[in-house]
């Protein structure tokens, strides 16, 4: 493979592709049934997580309005750092995509050299220049047509998207397997947890999860900003900011300064967080426990709920048996919400799980074992993390380079 810059003509969106043809109208049959696809069921890699079930017309969100057929792509255009852009592709249903994107269908050459073209980084870069706004940056449809695409001729075009196909689709399974990887492990650690479990269980005995809670309490919801707080801020939490087992402060809303903070769901060092709230089963129920050293001014959402126990009970100790074989199916069985859907853990649940009665004299030497055992498993998820995103970057340093020229694929 041949390495050396050639120059690529340029033209202007307008001039490949039509923008937003389709729409369904207000007299759409209520009963016209479809797959909704919304900004965030397309990532920044160019995935469409298309959902399993269909939706009918009316009960469907009012932007649910842009028709995709095959062959086009798709190109949000608000909140547009997110570069949730994808090619669309054959499905057996009807898609639909939220009013948020900009539905584009090549007016000619390849579609699929056009899909790699829009999701090169010199267009994307473009876009997030032009988009207006802070917090919830966008740009307009005519705006987006005036940016220049690289435009080869066809055969080249081919040649391109032939070559792209073959090396994303290889990055791709490596990517599969890694988070194939990342499965393994988490359940290697779960069953390791369970098997701690048992041992203390056997020596200790054990009880219900309530039994040991001075308090059970849920969050706050208000109308928070999408951008994190700055420090000195109040923020409020995410529901994801205990993901994996881990607290992350900087994973909250600002608190708009217009709304006065509700102090009594302030954080404190120790707070034991429960993951109410999740569109992910593997999320929901996810536990951590505050450190010392967090920043001020962080608010419990109403997402999440806050676990105090009893005297004598340490949080370090509790977390991560929640995170145990037997205590995962209790959550996944006491799940509830829409049907297919992971949206609400009912604090019931919570007060049935099951944990060693450790005396306190154990306690912090078993927390200790615990927190070693999580750790090496945090290390090695980590690892495989850093190689799915250096893949994804390399993925799309090859698009970027086979689209522009860089990179000559003969």
């Amino acid at each position: 493979m041949d390495e050396r810059t050639r120059p690529v003509r340029t033209a202007p969106l307008r001039f490949l592709a039509s923008v937003n043809e389709s729409v369904l109208p207000e007299a759409t049959s209520p009963d016209f049934t479809f797959k909704y696809v919304d900004i965030s069921q397309v990532d920044g890699n160019g995935e469409i997580s298309i959902p399993d079930d269909p939706i009918k017309f009316g009960a469907a969100p009012s932007r649910a309005r842009r028709v995709a057929e095959p062959g086009s792509t798709v190109v949000s255009t608000v909140r547009t750092y997110l570069r949730a852009i994808a090619a669309v592709p054959t499905v057996d249903d009807q898609l639909v995509f939220s009013t948020g994107f900009a539905v584009l269908r090549p007016l000619q050459g390849e579609p699929r050299y056009f899909s790699y073209a829009c999701r090169s980084d010199v267009f994307v870069n473009e876009i997030v220049a032009r988009s207006v706004g802070v917090s919830y940056p966008a740009i307009s449809p005519s705006e987006l047509m005036d940016i220049r695409l690289p435009s080869p001729d066809i055969t080249e075009q081919r040649r391109i998207a032939d070559f792209l196909d073959d090396c994303v689709a290889r990055i791709d399974q490596i990517v599969a397997a890694r988070h194939i990887q990342r499965r393994l492990l988490a359940q290697a650690t779960s069953s390791r947890l369970q098997e701690l479990q048992d041992a203390w269980t056997q020596s200790c005995g054990e009880t219900r999860l309530g039994r040991v809670l001075l308090d059970l309490e849920q969050g706050w919801s208000p109308q928070a900003e999408s951008t994190p707080a700055e420090p000195g801020e109040w923020g409020v939490m995410r529901s994801g900011c205990v993901n994996d087992g881990v607290f992350r402060e900087h994973d909250n809303k600002r608190l708009p300064e217009t709304l006065d903070p509700q102090k009594e769901y302030e954080l404190r060092p120790g707070d034991l967080l429960v993951s109410r709230a999740s569109g992910s089963l593997d999320k929901i129920g996810s536990a951590a426990v505050v450190p010392s050293g967090v920043r001020e001014r962080l608010l419990l959402c109403d997402k999440i709920y806050r676990l105090t126990p009893l005297p004598g009970w340490d949080p370090h100790f509790i977390a991560p048996m929640l995170r145990t074989h037997r205590n995962r199916e209790l959550i996944r069985l006491g799940v509830s919400g829409a049907e297919g859907m992971a949206n609400n853990l009912p604090s019931g649940v919570i007060r049935g799980l099951m944990v060693p009665l450790a005396p306190q004299t154990q306690q912090a030497s078993f927390s200790q074992t615990l927190a070693n055992l999580e750790k090496q498993s945090r290390l090695a998820d980590d690892a495989l993390i850093q190689s799915v995103n250096l893949l994804q970057e390399y993925k799309q340093s090859l698009i970027t380079a086979a689209v522009t020229g860089e990179l000559d694929v003969t």
